[in-house]
């Protein structure tokens, strides 16, 4: 419905055979779970261990936007956003650390761990101000943003209302705005060792 989302996810490790599982309720479209894949493999390069005989379970639970759950049941949840989250979340489970959690990220991660770019930047930057969050990661260049705001005009001709409707580009600061909005600060990032900078308390 054109609203961000903030999703909270559990990252389990096991002795096992390599494997990343995914619960899937919710459902999980397949590129995340490819992200998933992808961030096993960042997790274990950028902390320097061997994860071939380890599991990870990652449980996506329900997910809220300011506080407020949402029912996600029945919908599908996706997209490779996640992919520095769920490598962040990673990194801190081999790590035996306790990352902060007001911290928000949105990007795709890469298998050399560099951050990619995503979509819908500003409903996410959105869901993490009014879920109370300090800090939004986002991929490099998406803090400063082009949006276009509808411009509608009315006349009359002839006994006929005719309506204009344009589309005019407005560029807006992204770390300005959550800052004003929400005190919360948005970050560029560029590789993973950023995520796990700005995560660690």
């Amino acid at each position: 419905d054109g609203r961000g989302v903030l999703g909270m996810a559990k990252i389990e490790m096991k002795k096992g055979i390599g494997r990343v599982l995914i619960a899937t309720n919710p459902f999980i479209e397949p590129d995340t779970q490819y992200s998933a894949e992808v961030a096993k493999l960042v997790a274990s390069e950028y902390t320097g261990k061997n994860l071939s005989e380890t599991d990870f379970i990652i449980s996506f639970n329900m997910s809220f936007i300011g506080g407020e759950a949402i029912d996600t049941r029945g919908q599908i949840l996706g997209g490779p956003s996640a992919g520095v989250a769920i490598s962040t979340a990673m990194i801190a489970a081999v790590q035996n650390k306790t990352f902060r959690r007001d911290v928000a990220v949105t990007g795709t991660i890469n298998p050399d761990g560099t951050v990619g770019q995503i979509s819908a930047v500003i409903e996410k930057a959105e869901a993490a101000g009014k879920a109370g969050m300090s800090i939004f990661l986002v991929p490099p260049g998406q803090s400063d943003l082009i949006y276009y705001e509808r411009k509608v005009t009315t006349r009359n001709v002839g006994g006929f209302e005719i309506q204009s409707i344009r589309y005019i580009p407005k560029q807006m600061n992204l770390n300005e705005y959550t800052t004003k909005n929400w005190n919360m600060s948005t970050i560029e990032i560029e590789k993973i060792a950023d995520a796990v900078k700005y995560a660690e308390e």
